[in-house]
């Protein structure tokens, strides 16, 4: 694993890695022959670098900060920086100054660091034998116009004891079922600290099985693809080494808590789905005789064409503007003067529509109770009013000016409806129904209560 170092002088940005990725100091028994790498692009994105030179520093003796204690072995290396524009190949060389070995890497020609990168290397390092952490420094001769200057980036590089190894961090299971747990393990150290990290949160102190050589730890029920890290830290002589590794659990049919998730397909759901804000759609579809139900307020900017039937409950339909209906009305009355009531029960939802249209025509057949007809003659003069009511089980609602009025009526619920224009032989009205739905005799007459027949005056005309 590459480590990024940076300095706030350089205009340029280095990921450093060795092999093997994890050092271990030398003995006489396992030595260690080392490659480090380097791997150089621009800090800025919006900047153009130029560069004429790099040099990797590395310290040399017999002490911790040191790499190896014999530099004359070691050799250079360059990849990439063959391009127009980065530099027409680079070279190398080395030297020495006091306690350090310099690896220079000049370009042909200036580079312009651009969206590429370039990686040096140094190869065949011998490991010394002293645990700790071994310097490195990077000079750079750079700048983003005019003349390049030098700047310098420092770095440590860790050389664990011998006795601190850590490798083979896996799971048992790559892949899990939604509400699983996974076994992971790994082999190190024994008296190493483990501590495991994963997104909802750690697990410090981790303990080997007494009679196994490498350590395990169950994780907690998994919902989503979900990555472990765990640390070993390791101590000797008052200095603390550490390392970690890192893998990742697959779930089937995981839960996902995502910020912005674009599909260009389909989206399928099985069970409910719950939307807390705003939900933007060209259409809604329901591929079954399930409803689609919308709890808290829905809003619909744009033309909305609903093929099946309404379904209001609770507080009812509050409608902030014109009311347009293009199905069929069906006209269920058209009531003069006088004082007339029908009653009819809905086998479906709908409304009941009412208006006032004025003096009926000459010659209208307008009132019958099934005990004879009548005719009646109107001048065309402006109408009077009277007033208009359709009452249901919950409440009465009537209209008194010269507008229209809509009531929405249950499945199953009486209504009546009835218009009052006692003496005003030029007042006229007229009711309509509207099913919600494609229901075929979606509304059939009933009879007045008693109390709605009290008046002698009552006309139950049938509807016109």
């Amino acid at each position: 694993m590459s480590q990024l170092i940076r300095s706030a002088s350089s205009l340029l940005e280095y990921a450093i890695e060795t092999y093997p990725p994890q050092l271990n100091a030398s003995t006489p028994s396992d030595p260690v022959t080392a490659t480090l790498m380097v791997t150089v692009r621009r800090k800025a994105p919006s900047e153009k670098v130029r560069c004429g030179k790099l040099s990797l520093w590395l310290r040399t003796g017999e002490g911790g900060s040191a790499w190896t204690d014999n530099p004359s072995v070691m050799t250079g290396g360059i990849e990439g920086g063959d391009g127009p524009g980065q530099g027409d190949g680079w070279g190398w060389s080395a030297r020495d100054d006091g306690e350090w070995r310099i690896f220079d890497f000049e370009p042909t020609t200036d580079a312009e660091f651009e969206g590429w990168q370039l990686t040096l290397k140094v190869f065949e390092i011998e490991i010394n034998n002293a645990p700790g952490w071994a310097d490195v420094k990077i000079d750079e001769m750079t700048s983003t116009s005019g003349s390049t200057t030098p700047k310098t980036t420092s770095h440590r590089v860790q050389k664990a004891p011998k006795e601190f190894v850590f490798h083979s961090f896996s799971p048992q299971d790559l892949m899990v079922e939604n509400g699983q747990t996974v076994t992971l393990g790994w082999q190190g150290t024994q008296t190493a600290a483990y501590s495991m990290f994963w997104d909802q949160g750690e697990e410090r102190n981790l303990q080997f099985d007494e009679d196994r050589p490498f350590g395990t730890w169950v994780s907690r029920p998994l919902h989503a693809p979900t990555g472990f890290m765990l640390q070993a830290l390791f101590e000797q002589d008052g200095q603390r080494y550490g390392r970690t590794l890192t893998t990742t659990v697959s779930v089937i049919k995981p839960d996902l808590e995502v910020g912005n998730l674009t599909i260009h397909g389909t989206v399928t759901a099985n069970e409910t789905v719950h939307i807390n804000k705003e939900l933007h759609v060209d259409q809604i579809h329901s591929n079954s005789d399930t409803p689609i139900t919308l709890k808290s307020p829905a809003r619909m900017e744009d033309d909305t064409t609903l093929a099946g039937g309404i379904i209001v409950q609770g507080r009812g339909i509050t409608v902030d503007g014109p009311v347009t209906i293009t199905g069929p009305l069906t006209e269920i009355a058209h009531f003069g003067s006088g004082w007339s009531r029908l009653a009819f029960t809905a086998k479906t939802a709908g409304v009941v529509y009412g208006r006032k249209t004025g003096p009926l025509p000459k010659s209208q057949y307008w009132g019958s109770n099934g005990s004879g007809t009548g005719y009646m003659t109107y001048t065309y003069t402006p109408a009077k009013t009277g007033e208009m009511s359709v009452q249901t089980d919950l409440a009465t609602v009537t209209e008194k000016g010269e507008g229209t009025f809509i009531v929405p009526v249950a499945k199953d619920q009486k209504f009546t409806i009835g218009f009052d224009a006692p003496y005003l032989d030029e007042a006229a009205c007229r009711f309509y129904w509207l099913p919600f739905g494609n229901v075929a005799d979606s509304i059939a007459p009933s009879p007045l209560d008693a109390k709605e027949q009290e008046s002698e005056s009552c006309e139950q005309g049938p509807a016109r």
